[in-house]
């Protein structure tokens, strides 16, 4: 074999590794008769599998920087690019490198229109300027997309290049897409498996808590059951069946999408459902790989083979993954690796966790919980992050802020925050830059330490009876920076206490008085940046009965009351939803809900009661009155009550609903009263002629269906995945010109929608695509089997 062909072997042998250098190793170590023969037994077997080859082969190195308004950023920190962009590439070779490689950045501007030949910039890499500084290209005005190509130098190699891209553009800038969007989402599964990795050999126990947090900040699909497993088998089960694992995030589908189009011809709405691929878990990732082996197997010459190059950030370069050996005899081998797209920037939509949460400004371990944006945490693209707190006289704080998975958010930096700070309260928010452009991301509240003074609420017993566990509330202005609490009993003993804020000024104690003497106890209470610790006296004795006056009363009887009616009144804007809801308890969000009850007990309506109405747990509440219009009477014994979630209720608020009495400082029993439904958007139903492929549906807020099906029965149906932020989902054909749609909020309801079928022309493909779809499906599935 040729020192050409050692180096092509020895591509196929560098594989990534704990350690591996910067420069791919053994790139121009002699290989025995032996191991050739094994390779090409290998590639033998990779070129008749019927999957796609994995991208585990590691190839070269790319330094690329961009400039842009007089500030230059690593490849690396840049998601989008702009006209007008200066690049920067130089292929990091290493020094023992035999093998020319000319390397060309080409500019292309849509499928149907093919670039001009000023677009492509060629570099010879072995010699002269470009070898020792490297390539440098402007974006022109009117380019969509960027792609480097690293060709084995032959006579006419640039030519060759130049002719093969304007001949097909449409097939390079597919492949674009397809790189771009394969690259993002490989990036989180790299970032999970690694961390995966690192946590099992830190401490297997530890595994289980932090994997859930790790898999929601990346949008990784995590089965539970693996988590009850024995630590040292639970990393090789989180980690099984790895390109499954990646959920779409919406985010990174939304960078890339706009570069083609052709939904009902796309891979991407049907490789999901075959039984390999994990049916309703779309993954851009699969149909991206998919389509990439598809297209790159279209537009080989005599002289030129094209094989993909996945690009991963290590430090301030990209590294190049093949899932091909190169060859260096004809075909011979062009990689092909993609920057990133020329369009607007998409700035990460994250959001907090809870936005009722109040943080504490002087924890000394802050973590913002955040998700919604996976490429936060498994890319550098958002990069110089604070958190900005401004007090309520306009002072401000800027705090270093890094994003950390295994933590479900931002770890901020809150060292000599003390001196500076003195604030009661403030507010926050995260910001820095997603490439070049500035970013503000979403808000916190903030609470300051301070010393206050701790009480029992009301209700609560000042004395506590020994021989069992009892439970306590304590008050204060705010528990956001509770640090911890101990009990210290007359002996001089001190034990940590289990507890739980349960609002915002307000957190519930559990007291283990199984062994605890009779006598006074007293609770410590420390906080975060409070140096004293504060006490609550408490009282413990032996038995109720003798250590306790007996003093007894009768409480007044409970107000008391019965609903008559009630009616939901759509919302006065226009209804896109489409979705007819068909549970008559259903109260869309944006309606609202009109009511009538009678007085019982009293008998009839004081003009100071209300109506209280709240969710489920009841962390969601609103008051009725005649003082805000929400209730009137009708006369003394009826009143009439109107309620409008969107403004009673903030957007997360779902579910049963139930109201009560209030009257004369006493409450009614809750009573059921409706359930809340949040409906997204369905905008567009987009379908192929042949029933067995899928449909593509589009609209906003989708991750609140739970599920969807062509027929009333669900007898073929997919569900929607936790945490979908995609706009767009593959869904089965309607069997009667109506999709049924189950909601997350009520999902014992079936509705079906009003969305009419926008039906394509047959393409010549679908009959072959129908058949193998059904082709993947188990023999006893393939008589039944419908579109997924």
């Amino acid at each position: 074999m040729t020192t050409g062909g050692q180096n092509g072997a020895n591509f196929a042998l560098a594989r990534h590794s704990k350690g591996t250098p910067r420069r791919f190793k053994g790139y121009a170590t002699a290989m025995t008769t032996r191991y050739l023969g094994f390779l090409l037994l290998a590639l033998l077997a990779l070129q008749t599998h019927a999957a796609p080859a994995p991208f585990d082969l590691a190839g070269p190195f790319l330094s690329v920087k961009i400039s842009r308004g007089g500030l230059t950023l690593p490849a690396a920190e840049v998601p989008n690019l702009a006209a007008g962009d200066r690049l920067w590439i130089k292929a990091d070779l290493p020094p023992t490198q035999s093998a020319h490689y000319l390397l060309v950045a080409a500019f292309l501007r849509g499928s149907t229109n093919p670039p001009p030949e000023s677009w492509f910039f060629p570099c010879k890499t072995w010699t002269g300027k470009c070898a020792a500084d490297g390539l440098t290209a402007t974006v022109p005005e009117g380019a969509q997309q960027v792609l480097i190509f690293l060709a084995p130098q032959t006579g006419g190699d640039f030519k060759t290049l130049v002719s093969a891209v304007r001949g097909r553009p449409g097939a390079f800038v597919r492949s674009s897409q397809d790189l771009n969007q394969a690259a993002l989402d490989r990036s989180r599964l790299e970032r999970y498996l690694s961390t995966i990795r690192l946590l099992s050999a830190a401490d297997p126990i530890k595994l289980a808590l932090d994997a859930p947090l790790l898999a929601r900040s990346l949008g990784i699909k995590v089965d539970e059951k693996c988590l009850d497993r024995l630590p040292a088998l639970q990393a090789p089960c989180l980690m099984q069946g790895q390109e499954s694992l990646i959920l779409n995030d919406g985010h990174s589908t939304s960078i890339v999408e706009a570069l083609t189009s052709g939904p009902g011809s796309d891979l991407a709405m049907e490789a999901s459902y075959t039984p390999q691929l994990s049916y309703g878990y779309y993954s851009p990732y699969i149909a991206s790989v998919l389509d990439i082996a598809r297209i790159f197997e279209s537009f080989g010459t005599a002289q030129y083979q094209y094989i993909p190059a996945l690009t991963s950030q290590r430090g301030d370069q990209l590294a190049l993954t093949l899932n091909t050996a190169p060859s260096f005899h004809n075909p011979m081998s062009v990689l092909v690796a993609a920057l990133p797209a020329v369009e607007a920037a998409q700035l990460p939509p994250l959001h907090a966790v809870n936005p009722n949460e109040i943080y504490c400004a002087r924890r000394p371990s802050l973590v913002l919980p955040v998700e919604g944006a996976p490429l936060v945490f498994a890319t550098r693209f958002a990069h110089d992050m604070t958190l900005r707190l401004t007090g309520a006289d306009g002072k401000s704080w800027d705090l270093s802020a890094t994003a950390d998975a295994t933590q479900g958010g931002f770890v901020v930096d809150t060292t000599g925050l003390a001196a500076a700070m003195s604030a009661d309260s403030v507010q926050g928010s995260l910001q820095g830059y997603w490439g070049f452009d500035a970013y503000h991301g979403p808000d916190f509240r903030f609470t300051n330490a301070h010393a206050g003074t701790w009480q029992l609420t009301t209700g609560d017993p000042a004395a506590l009876i020994v021989g069992r566990e009892d439970t306590v509330h304590l008050r204060a202005n705010s528990v956001g920076c509770v640090d911890r609490i101990m009990l210290d009993d007359p002996t001089g003993k001190a034990v940590k206490l289990d507890w739980k804020a349960v609002k915002p000024n307000e957190v519930e104690v559990k007291l283990p008085l199984q062994n605890a003497k009779p006598g006074e106890l007293k609770l410590l209470v420390t906080q975060y940046g409070v140096t004293e610790s504060q006490p609550v006296a408490l009282q413990v004795y032996a038995e109720a009965g003798r250590s306790i006056p007996g003093v007894a009363s009768v409480d007044a009887p409970r107000p008391r009351m019965s609903l008559i009616g009630k009616i939901v009144l759509p919302s006065v804007k226009p209804n896109n939803s489409t979705i007819q809801l068909t549970d008559n308890g259903a109260l869309p969000q944006d309606a609202s809900l009109v009511f009538s009850i009678r007085a019982l007990a009293p008998a009839a309506f004081a003009r100071d009661e209300s109506i209280e109405v709240a969710d489920a747990d009841e962390s969601s509440t609103t008051t009725l009155n005649l003082g805000n219009g929400g209730l009137t009477l009708e006369s003394a014994q009826v009143a009439v009550a109107t309620l409008n979630p969107a403004k009673a209720f903030n957007s997360s608020a779902f579910g049963p609903l139930k109201f009560r009495r209030n009257a004369k400082g006493e409450s009614s029993e809750w009573q059921p009263l409706a359930t809340l439904v949040r409906v997204p958007t369905l905008k567009d139903l987009i379908c192929p002629a042949t029933p067995e492929l899928a449909c593509k549906l589009s609209g906003t807020d989708l991750f609140l269906i739970e599920a969807i099906a062509g027929d009333a029965q669900f007898t073929h149906s997919v569900s929607v995945p936790d945490g979908f932020l995609g706009s767009a989902l593959p869904v089965p054909q309607p069997t009667a010109g109506l999709l049924y749609i189950k909601l997350r909020d009520d999902p014992g309801a079936v509705n079906p929608t009003r969305l009419a079928v926008q039906q394509l022309p047959a393409a010549a493909d679908d009959a072959g695509r129908a058949d193998a779809r059904r082709a993947a499906l188990p023999v006893d599935a393939r008589d039944t089997a419908q579109a997924p």
